[in-house]
């Protein structure tokens, strides 16, 4: 399955069931370009940033962190998009 994560017994009784696999997969795909595909998780995570710069926070342990997220992201973005499942 995209991303490779199982874990959540709801979650892997219903990818058992190969009649969900369209709906499961088309959602995924959904997801992807409504999140990463489209750029939007780096945009939100930039616009938290500055208002978490505007509310007094520590600049440079929030620049690390924002850092290490973006790294976070981008690499989830990356793989997920060499994924055929995912990008369709």
């Amino acid at each position: 399955m995209p991303g490779g994560m199982t874990g959540h017994p709801l979650k892997d009784r219903f990818l058992e069931l190969d009649a969900f696999d369209d709906a499961y997969k088309t959602a995924y795909r959904e997801l992807y370009e409504k999140f990463y595909g489209s750029g939007t998780a780096l945009r939100v995570l930039d616009r938290i940033a500055d208002g978490a710069r505007a509310a007094g926070a520590d600049t440079e342990e929030l620049s690390t962190a924002v850092a290490r997220l973006r790294e976070t992201v981008s690499a989830r973005t990356e793989a997920l998009a060499e994924d055929e499942e995912v990008t369709g």
